[in-house]
């Protein structure tokens, strides 16, 4: 799969019907999602475009997402381990992707940074690419390992059989009304968030929202095809927005406790240019953040007002 191939997952359609057992519907959208996942691999393990391992770790975190939202779909048990599972497999790749992320953001770096302060990014980089190479040897073990690919093939054969499980509370109910029902609590839940939070609010608020915001778009982008294509494209819009802003926050604020980390990792030692430029950089980091909350604050209207409250109970409550 090519990586403009895996850009385009996005907008898959799974030929869902309103009337159709959840079961039978959610199972499709996670088999899908975990051939997509795997289909990834190939790209990860070659190292051809970081943007084949960001595409995976997506695909897990679907399912997982998924999975989790949608109880009562399945029996508990098991699909709580399939969700731990999902979860442990992307906490496999997590550190090969924030190193990606400090790795793309080279000319990011330098353009917060005055010349005078520059030097010390080449050695900070330098160490940034030792470490890439020695973990994504460690993500290529464990993506060619015999367990992992026992493991998977375990979740992707449950999930082409679907009936194999014993029935559930929500397992023959139409998926439309499954879906609506948990994608309107999901909005609600949100709503009543962002209307809580001003000004004064902690950060950690901010990023509460990110991640129940993130939880309703992989509800909508995956089943949106149960509902008008103009209401789900009002809603994504309103979502997107928000959901931008709240992503930009959230890496400011990632991309400093990895700096930090880096700075007292004891194996390292560290020149003073390098103090010099991290110093500086961490500072330019701090300073994105409070603008991009700034202008997270300004987006919570996306979700709150009076217009994205009807587009929600006319689309999700009948």
């Amino acid at each position: 799969m090519s990586v403009s191939a895996a850009r385009k997952h996005s907008k898959l359609r799974f030929s869902l019907a309103g009337d159709e057992p959840a079961r039978a519907a959610v199972s499709r959208v996670v088999e899908r999602m975990l051939e997509i996942a795997r289909g990834n691999e190939p790209g990860i393990i070659a190292d051809t475009d970081p943007e084949f391992l960001h595409e995976y770790r997506i695909r897990l975190r679907t399912v997982r997402s998924v999975l989790t939202q949608l109880r009562g779909v399945y029996p508990a048990e098991p699909i709580r381990a399939e969700a731990a599972e999902m979860a442990a497999f992307a906490r496999a790749t997590g550190r090969l992707r924030d190193l990606d992320v400090h790795l793309l953001a080279h000319d990011e770096y330098e353009d917060l940074l005055p010349e005078t302060l520059r030097d010390g990014l080449r050695e900070m980089f330098a160490d940034f690419e030792r470490m890439r190479v020695e973990e994504h040897q460690r993500v290529c073990a464990h993506l060619q390992s015999t367990a992992y690919r026992r493991r998977m093939e375990t979740s992707r054969a449950l999930f082409a059989l679907p009936d194999a499980l014993p029935e559930s509370k929500h397992s023959r109910e139409p998926i439309r009304e499954v879906v609506s029902h948990r994608i309107y609590r999901r909005y609600r839940r949100i709503a009543k968030l962002a209307r809580s939070i001003d000004m004064d609010s902690p950060n950690q608020a901010l990023h509460d929202l990110r991640i129940q915001g993130k939880k309703l778009r992989y509800l909508l982008e995956l089943f949106g095809e149960l509902y008008e294509p103009a209401d789900m494209a009002r809603l994504l819009k309103r979502l997107r927005r928000l959901q931008n802003r709240l992503g930009r926050f959230n890496d400011c604020t990632v991309q400093q406790a990895s700096l930090r980390a880096y700075w007292v990792d004891p194996g390292l030692s560290h020149s003073p240019e390098l103090a010099l430029s991290l110093g500086g950089l961490l500072g330019a980091l701090y300073r994105e953040q409070l603008h991009q909350r700034k202008r997270s604050l300004n987006a919570l209207s996306s979700v709150r007002d009076g217009t994205a409250k009807s587009l929600f109970k006319h689309t999700f409550r009948s």
